[in-house]
């Protein structure tokens, strides 16, 4: 009987991978961009994501100078939420949390002053915009400087320092044209370990994301802000229709 079970599952298995000519066919491979589309897919009918409320310390950034916008450092606070989980806000931002500030980093246009100037004991640090208009660059390489620079002095502030592989971010510079000649825009494997270690060691609150299903079912989601999470959000707190019943506990009796 074994036997003959196995060897029906087989004639289908054979007759499924070859074709009407005889000749057998591949399996289907699943590419990594249909992977990445199911998944998508998925979370997009879950309401897409957002983000949990989290507890601890966060960055903030404080804009002193019209040469910088929110707009130009998006980028950078992408990367930092997306390869350390730690939340980066504009002060003053419709969205920034309530989170205790752990950190502060304030953008300037002083030419009097160094590009970077850290101050780990308080917390503090300044980048300085003005030696980055050097050279009159145009505004997609002055933005391109911005987002480096800021990573570095994110780096130093976070108990990073100079870093001697190549390529990194944080290899010693010493010039504009020094900065323009790094061609990754972003920390090397040793800094950022640095970087993830201490900001754990200080507090600095981890960011989360999960569907808008899930936050539902939690109770604590964000009001709805479109069609599909509406919907999700009536038919995870809908009444019951049918009222419930509980049945009623039997004594047990001593025999």
């Amino acid at each position: 009987m074994t036997t003959t079970m196995i060897a029906g599952a087989a004639a289908i298995v054979l007759a499924a991978t070859v074709g009407g000519d005889g000749a057998v066919e591949p399996a289907h491979k699943v590419s990594g961009a249909e992977l990445r589309a199911r998944r998508e897919a998925r979370i997009a009918a879950d309401g897409g994501l957002v983000q949990r409320p989290t507890k601890g310390k966060v960055v903030r950034v404080a804009l002193k100078t019209d040469s910088a916008s929110e707009d130009d450092l998006a980028d950078v606070f992408g990367e930092i939420r997306r390869h350390l989980g730690i939340s980066v806000e504009i002060v003053g931002s419709p969205n920034a949390t309530k989170n205790p500030t752990g950190a502060m980093i304030a953008v300037i246009d002083d030419a009097a002053q160094p590009t970077i100037l850290v101050a780990p004991e308080d917390g503090w640090a300044t980048l300085n915009i003005a030696k980055l208009k050097g050279g009159k660059p145009s505004a997609g390489l002055l933005k391109e400087r911005l987002h480096k620079e800021f990573w570095r002095t994110f780096a130093f502030l976070m108990g990073a320092a100079n870093a001697q592989q190549q390529p990194c971010l944080m290899r010693p510079i010493s010039s504009v044209a020094e900065l323009d000649s790094h061609k990754v825009a972003v920390l090397s494997p040793g800094p950022m370990g640095n970087v993830a270690a201490s900001t754990s060691m200080m507090g600095f609150a981890r960011t989360e994301y999960t569907t808008f299903r899930r936050a539902c079912q939690e109770g604590w989601a964000p009001a709805p802000t479109n069609d599909v999470q509406k919907a999700i959000w009536d038919k995870v707190h809908a009444m019951p229709t049918e009222p419930i019943k509980i049945k009623p506990e039997e004594k047990k009796t001593e025999k």
